[in-house]
C-alpha cells in the first residue's frame, strides 16, 4: 500500500483507488487534508501517515500558495527529526510534488508558473505540475506516476520534472454552451 498526503483546501477525507503504475497495480490511499487550522499533533499524525506528499494550491489564490510553504516546513521538520536531514530535505523515500490547480481560470491567476516552479525548486520537489481538475483528469495520473516512481526509485531523482496541462481555449466556435458542456463532462469524469 502506497499512501500520499494530499494537502488541499477541502475537509479531511481518505480516498482509496487503484492505479496501474510501472506495470504494477498499486493501491493508493489519499489523505485529503484541510488547510484550516488543525492542532499540531493532528498535523504531525498526518505527516507520519504518508509515504509521499502532494502540495496543491489554486493558481487563483495566493493564500493557498503561501500555505504550501507552511506545510512543506512541517514535512521537513518531521523528516529532520526522524532522519537527521537538513531543513530543506525529506527522507529519500518521501517525495513531494507541488501542483498548481485551476489553470482554466487564467484570467483570475494570482500565482505565475515561474513562481510555482521556483517554489518547487526551493521545496526540493520531485516534480511540479499545473493542471485543471475541472477540465481534465489527465494531469492527475501524471502526478501519481511521478510521485510513485520517485518513491519506488529514489536514486533516479535527478532534476525536477515539470508538467503543465495546456490551458484550454475558452473561446469555442460553437459558443459558450459547448464550453459548458465540456466542463460538465470533465466533472462527470472526475466523479
Amino acid at each position: 500500500m502506497f499512501c500520499i498526503a494530499f494537502h488541499f483546501i477541502f475537509p479531511e477525507n481518505i480516498y482509496s483507488c487503484t492505479k496501474c503504475l510501472d506495470g504494477e497495480t498499486i493501491a493508493l490511499e489519499l489523505l485529503d487534508t484541510a488547510t484550516q487550522q488543525v492542532e499540531s499533533s493532528r498535523q504531525e499524525v498526518n505527516i507520519k501517515w504518508a509515504d509521499a506528499y502532494i502540495l496543491m494550491y489554486a493558481v487563483t489564490d495566493r493564500c493557498s500558495f503561501n500555505e504550501c510553504s507552511r506545510l512543506r516546513l512541517l514535512i521537513s521538520s518531521y523528516s529532520k527529526r526522524v532522519g537527521k536531514r537538513t531543513p530543506g530535505e525529506t527522507l529519500p523515500n518521501q517525495p513531494v510534488v507541488l501542483v498548481g490547480n485551476q489553470i482554466d481560470r487564467e484570467q483570475d491567476r494570482m500565482v505565475s508558473i515561474d513562481e510555482g516552479l521556483s517554489k518547487a525548486e526551493e521545496f526540493n520537489c520531485v516534480s511540479f505540475h499545473e493542471i485543471s481538475v475541472r477540465e481534465s483528469v489527465d494531469g492527475i495520473d501524471k502526478i501519481f506516476e511521478d510521485i510513485y516512481m520517485s518513491y519506488k526509485y529514489p536514486k533516479r531523482n535527478g532534476s525536477m520534472r515539470t508538467n503543465s496541462v495546456p490551458i484550454p481555449e475558452t473561446r469555442d466556435h460553437n459558443g459558450p454552451k459547448a464550453v459548458l458542456h465540456r466542463r460538465r463532462q470533465a466533472l462527470h469524469t472526475i466523479s
